[in-house]
């Protein structure tokens, strides 16, 4: 066992040693398993998400894995695409992630960027949590790493974080980051949300934006957090609100090839969205 753990240590450090002294095209991916509570029909229930933590020598990203798992895919079906002329329905064959914000943090961290889409734009806004950790004596072993606990508070919410120093970044899942080594656990006073390390490793060739984070028709907004705030819960009670502005009157009572009319169509939309966005509510933050 002893030998064992003493060739999982090395291979870390051999790992963390070439993999920080890469250029911007290699990354250290690392996987944490999110775990929230969400509403389903007026019920709550526990739902898990695969997150991933991107780091290079310049910067950390945090995201969604379906982000960018899908990659290849889409690749694949856009040159079947190209070769055979044949329509392909993307739509039925890729998947649409749980949560689209991303979080950027650039080394030495001084701030957080925060992004999310919400229709076609980007709204971004800029933060500096500066947490006050209160490092603890206590210390346990989650999956292979000694970790050490440590708690804070942020957002409204009371966070137990677990680190370890074996990792020697010091960054962690979401805005998370600040303690001498990476957050391999963290979770809030009520356990409603946790993110737990579920595993690690090299990403060769890295690229910073997905495919799915779409190209340059996709406007980016520079807001205050406030205001992006103002703006998700405005789109979450009323997701096509945006839409239906943009519609002429007339146009509305049009009948669509069903028999509905346009007006009925956008409003059936409309409750499938506040469905999906319901189910996929996180309230990190209070």
């Amino acid at each position: 066992k002893n030998k064992k753990m003493k060739q999982n240590y090395f291979f870390l450090i051999t790992f963390l040693s070439f993999t920080f002294f890469q250029g911007q095209n290699t990354a250290n991916r690392f996987f944490y398993e999110l775990t929230y509570k969400s509403y389903i029909k007026d019920s709550i229930v526990t739902k898990k998400t695969l997150t991933i933590l991107d780091i290079t020598n310049q910067k950390s990203i945090y995201r969604d894995y379906l982000s960018v798992s899908q990659d290849s895919l889409i690749t694949e079906l856009s040159e079947k695409y190209k070769k055979s002329g044949n329509n392909v329905d993307m739509q039925k064959l890729i998947k649409t992630p749980n949560f689209t914000h991303k979080i950027i943090k650039e080394y030495p961290i001084k701030k957080v960027t925060y992004s999310d889409k919400v229709l076609q734009d980007n709204f971004i806004y800029e933060e500096a949590p500066n947490f006050q950790w209160k490092i603890l004596k206590k210390k346990k072993t989650i999956g292979e790493y000694k970790a050490q606990k440590a708690t804070a508070k942020y957002g409204g919410k009371n966070w137990i974080a677990w680190f370890s120093n074996d990792i020697p970044f010091l960054d962690g899942p979401y805005k998370f980051y600040g303690l001498p080594g990476l957050i391999v656990q963290i979770e809030d006073e009520e356990d409603n949300i946790s993110w737990t390390l579920a595993g690690n490793k090299t990403v060769k060739n890295y690229k910073e934006k997905s495919l799915l984070d779409g190209g340059n028709n996709i406007k980016s907004i520079m807001v205050s957090k406030e205001k992006f705030k103002e703006i998700d819960t405005d789109y979450r009670n009323n997701p096509m609100g945006r839409i239906k502005a943009t519609v002429p009157a007339e146009k509305l009572t049009q009948q669509m090839p069903d028999g509905k009319t346009l007006e009925q169509k956008i409003k059936e939309q409309e409750e499938q969205m506040k469905t999906m966005l319901k189910e996929t509510t996180i309230k990190i933050e209070e």
